[in-house]
């Protein structure tokens, strides 16, 4: 079954949601973050689209760079990056390193489970996850390693 989809708008509120209940010192990867670094500005927010980052201005998108950060959550971008969301998904340390759940917030989420904070991070996600689809475990919605760009 599908994960209804709650939009844009909508998908960008739920994540200043969720992360207003994570650790304080949770880092998450996004592109579409404005609204969430001014509504948490001590959460450390890694831009997936590079705008003011300058590594990634100067040298183009890098998955490596991306993953280098150590980002607790990716929330993946828009569809309209198609690129990147290819790169990420395909790469050996997001296979290795992060559950994907494909639609989960409209683009899809990823959730490191080599991280110290992973337990935290799973619970609070899931309870949100529950809350916004109800009936649904978010457990069912895990692509696994050898499907996640085909579930993108």
């Amino acid at each position: 079954m599908q994960l209804t989809q709650l939009g844009r708008w909508n998908s960008i509120r739920e994540l200043d949601t969720l992360l207003k209940r994570m650790p304080p010192q949770v880092v998450i990867a996004a592109s579409e973050y404005g609204f969430i670094g001014s509504e948490s500005p001590d959460t450390k927010i890694v831009d997936l689209v590079g705008l003011p980052d300058r590594t990634i201005v100067s040298n183009g998108f890098s998955v490596e760079y991306i993953l280098a950060q150590k980002p607790d959550i990716i929330w993946l971008p828009h569809q309209d990056y198609t690129g990147a969301i290819t790169e990420i998904l395909d790469s050996d340390g997001c296979a290795l390193d992060y559950n994907y759940y494909p639609g989960v917030y409209d683009y899809g989420s990823a959730l490191c489970r080599t991280s110290l904070l992973f337990k935290s991070v799973q619970e609070i996600t899931e309870e949100e996850f529950a809350r916004l689809y109800p009936g649904l475990r978010m457990s069912d919605y895990r692509a696994l390693p050898g499907e996640l760009s085909d579930k993108a």
